[in-house]
């Protein structure tokens, strides 16, 4: 299939007007492509401009062409949504292995194969201006400018997705976003990125805000690069870099942890391993739950107060255990908590749980600020809680004033 304007696999342009009148005449619903397609503008494995709905649809093929092109949609202003495309994409601007400009709906899709251009180049979508969520890029991308694993520019939203392709540019180069001014959320690239200014193991240039997310790709070329991200403008919270992995050790864009500790539940300050997130203590970095090698495990720890008295017993609770396979724990299983003052096994014994929730009483004996790792059977990461174990120093006075004080070691 060639052309010059709005060439698709199958449709050159789902018509805007079409939308207006009822959007249903405008789905594209369990379509496919295969072959070559090539134009010049709005060009897609499917789709050239798109601005109706395409669902479980899927091209595969190569698709080339100058500028708004992409494996699967050209130029998006609608929904695409859990679609996917394979093959090599190539342009100029604004090229995407499965969109090509996003200016509205990119959810539950993927994109592999090699995408190349010259600037805003991503694995998924070359540039967004809408959402992009829950998805993925399996994608080696190479350009000039503006160049990401993922999505090359961002100015929209961007959250629960990853990359794992390598990313090799010039300026402007991030193993899931190469420029982002604006929110990048819950998400993770393990690519290896290469460039020559502002080159990041996840972003390469940061003007809003990081939040909940890692690299672990090799990040090396030019002279300003992170572990993390290469050049930080905005803000960034709780989000770290492997840098044993990527060959950086950058602070105040990311923290550096070890490999052993990137593959620890506790590495991540809140995080949520309840529905988002998910990993395997010491075999794995984080994944999403929605992927299909992830374990469905969660569990919650709460501490009956902030303060054990010496020699008493204090109460964890916890809340919404649920096994590898998603259920919550009903019946006898094994909870184990460590302390990192009193050491292994402070408590290593069975207890019921129902409807995913049981009580487990503690007794330190060492004074001072308790880490305690807590372990529960059938239950893939571990949880960390901090308690400050105090003790009582009992006055001999014999005025009744002088009561027994609780102090704090």
């Amino acid at each position: 299939m060639s052309g010059d304007l709005n060439v698709g696999g199958l449709v050159g342009c789902v018509n805007s007007e079409d939308v207006v009148r009822d959007p249903s005449f405008s789905d594209i619903i369990k379509s496919y492509a295969s072959g070559t397609v090539s134009g010049s503008k709005h060009v897609g494995g499917l789709v050239g401009n798109n601005y109706g709905r395409v669902e479980y649809s899927h091209s595969i093929g190569n698709v080339k062409g100058e500028t708004y092109v992409g494996g699967l949609v050209g130029f998006n202003s609608y929904y695409v949504e859990d679609c996917y495309a394979a093959g090599l994409t190539e342009g100029k601007v604004n090229i995407g292995g499965l969109v090509g400009f996003n200016d509205a709906y990119v959810m539950s899709s993927n994109a592999s194969g090699t995408t190349e251009g010259e600037t805003y180049v991503g694995g998924l979508v070359g540039f967004n201006y809408g959402l992009v969520e829950y998805c993925y890029a399996d994608t080696n991308v190479f350009a000039k400018t503006y160049v990401g694993g993922l999505v090359g520019y961002n100015d929209g939203t961007r959250e629960g997705s990853y990359a794992s392709g390598n990313v090799v540019g010039e300026d402007f180069v991030g193993g899931l976003v190469g420029y982002n001014i604006y929110e990048v959320t819950d998400s993770y690239a393990t690519g290896t990125v290469f460039g020559s200014i502002a080159v990041g193991g996840l972003v390469g240039i940061n003007k809003d805000q990081v939040t909940n997310c890692y690299a672990i790709g090799l990040v090396y070329g030019g002279t300003v690069q992170g572990g993390l991200i290469g050049i930080n403008d905005g803000g960034v919270t709780s989000s770290y870099y492997d840098k044993e992995t990527s060959g950086q050790s950058d602070t105040g864009k990311g923290e550096p942890k070890t490999t052993a500790e990137m593959k620890l539940r506790s590495t991540y300050q809140d995080w949520n391993f309840e529905y988002v997130w998910s990993i395997r203590d010491g075999e794995t970095y984080p994944m999403f739950y929605w992927q299909e090698e992830a374990p469905q495990s969660s569990f919650v720890v709460e501490i009956e107060n902030i303060g054990a008295l010496s020699g008493m017993a204090f109460n964890l609770y916890i809340n919404y255990a649920r096994g590898e396979d998603g259920e919550l724990l009903n019946g006898f299983y094994r909870v184990k908590v460590d302390s990192d003052l009193d050491g292994e096994n402070v408590v290593n014994e069975e207890f019921i749980f129902i409807d995913g929730e049981t009580t487990v009483p503690v007794t330190l004996d060492a004074v001072g600020i308790h880490k305690l790792r807590i372990y529960v059977t059938r239950i893939s990461f571990s949880n960390v809680v901090e308690i400050n174990k105090k003790v009582i120093s009992v006055t001999t006075e014999s005025d009744s004033s002088l009561l027994p004080k609780v102090l704090e070691m």
